[in-house]
């Protein structure tokens, strides 16, 4: 039988699935580090763990039904895990906040099983907490708001995550490698969330122009008047596709992973991946916050045009000669 600890938590079933309790779409927080840091909460007096909640603008979940046997504390920080969509970037961003801040305000000095389990597992998922209170983003990713509302980002999250497990351990061939997979997928991302069919022979710099196309993003002496219209965006617009395929081409070259090459790869540096993982970034970043902005110009192209409707010809009631007809 479960303890009630385990049954409240109830991220995951006894076989490893995700239970009912999750929502379809990957979550951004691990259970592993929500349990740690709920654990952490015990040696929190109440008023304080509202506190942290309610200063990232969360509000507390239901209060358990259960008799759980989790005390007062756990059960409070527990009911504002329950009021969190673990699928939403921004309530994952607000949430590392709350960690950092229950770190740094309540067990800065210490070194407690569960400070250093909470502490990997936000390294884990790309955060480094720092003594003085900060949460630093280790290496690449995207600005929060880009992967919003979309139907299923799990490549582009787990993409991100390649690149910086491949910088934390300093292999350039699979950071370049994992960045052409990155702009591959942002790629693919965008003709599914539009309905468009993938063709499954179709290289990368086919997918690169057919999201630019779809989104507007290729230089075009039909664009809007503004920004989007001027010379200065066309060049931005020309240097990006380069970027993007300038990335495939470095990784099919063999200076990234996904192709064994014959003989070692020679001369290839830190700076290089970080010119790739950064000019990965920069093109899927445009691409996904061009997908979300609803002002984008591609969103004009694609409105339904309501149809315009003549007015109905008027009959002429006359017999032809003018005069109005008779009764019967």
């Amino acid at each position: 039988m479960r303890s009630p600890l385990t049954l409240l938590a109830a991220y995951r079933n006894d076989d490893g699935r995700e239970s009912q309790m999750s929502s379809s779409r990957r979550e951004l927080i691990s259970p592993a580090a929500r349990i740690a840091a709920r654990e952490l909460a015990s040696g929190v007096v109440l008023r304080d763990i509202d506190n942290l909640w309610e200063s990232q603008g969360f509000a507390p979940g239901p209060t358990p039904f259960l008799e759980t046997g989790l005390g007062q504390r756990r059960e409070r920080f527990q009911c504002y895990l329950d009021a969190v969509d673990w699928t939403d970037e921004r309530h994952a961003a607000r949430v590392v906040q709350v960690f950092a801040s229950l770190l740094h305000d309540h067990y800065v000095d210490q070194d407690l099983p569960d400070c250093r389990k909470l502490r990997r597992e936000l390294e884990n998922i790309g955060y480094r907490f720092e003594g003085d209170g900060r949460i630093v983003k280790i290496g690449v990713g995207l600005r929060p708001g880009a992967l919003v509302d979309l139907t299923d980002v799990s490549a582009i999250h787990e993409g991100l995550q390649r690149i910086a497990r491949a910088e934390q351990h300093e292999d350039p061939a699979l950071v370049i490698g994992a960045a052409k997979e990155l702009i591959e997928s942002t790629a693919k991302l965008v003709l599914t969330e539009l309905g468009k069919p993938l063709d499954p022979r179709a290289d990368i710099q086919k997918l690169i122009r057919g999201a630019q196309k779809e989104l507007g993003l290729l230089p075009s002496r039909d664009a809007d008047s503004g920004p989007d219209g001027t010379e200065a965006i066309k060049k931005i617009l020309n240097s990006a596709s380069a970027i993007a395929v300038g990335v495939a081409e470095l990784r099919n070259r063999g200076y990234g992973t996904g192709h064994g090459p014959a003989s070692a790869r020679r001369g290839l540096a830190p700076r290089h991946a970080h010119l790739a993982a950064n000019a990965a970034v920069t093109w899927c970043e445009l691409i996904l916050e061009t997908l979300a902005d609803p002002r984008a110009p591609w969103r004009k192209a694609t409105a339904p045009t309501t149809p315009t409707t003549s007015a109905p010809t008027a009959i002429d009631p006359s017999d032809g000669t003018g005069a109005a007809p008779r009764c019967p």
